[in-house]
């Protein structure tokens, strides 16, 4: 009877271990799964960043490329807007030596006349 109770437990053990590392096997596949997942994941991701253009703002792709073109277009106008401002102020300021000037020549007219 002690020999069919060591027999028994022995076969419980034995089928306990095939049904742990059944369950071991079960979770290293669905970890590996959840790695491959995840590698899977970044690698996406990397390719929605794109790539840094090169020095001479040329390439790059991605939202980092598109940043860097948005950043090279946002400058050409902030440098454009500098220029139309001294264009106007040079318009400005020539205008106002005119009208100054024909006032004076207009001045000089009157005192001339009334001489």
């Amino acid at each position: 009877m002690r020999l069919e109770a060591l027999v028994e437990r022995f076969d419980k053990s034995e089928a306990d271990r095939a049904n742990f590392r059944i369950e071991q096997a079960i979770t290293q596949q669905r970890m590996t799964q959840g790695l491959a997942d995840l590698f899977q994941k970044v690698e996406d991701l990397e390719v929605k960043l794109g790539e840094e253009p090169d020095s001479d703002g040329n390439g790059g792709r991605g939202l980092i490329g598109d940043l860097r073109k948005v950043s090279r277009d946002v400058r050409a106008l902030m440098d454009l807007r500098l220029q139309v401002v001294g264009a106007v102020g040079a318009l400005v300021l020539t205008g106002t030596l005119l009208v100054l000037g024909a006032t004076k020549w207009i001045e000089g007219i009157v005192k001339g006349a009334s001489t």
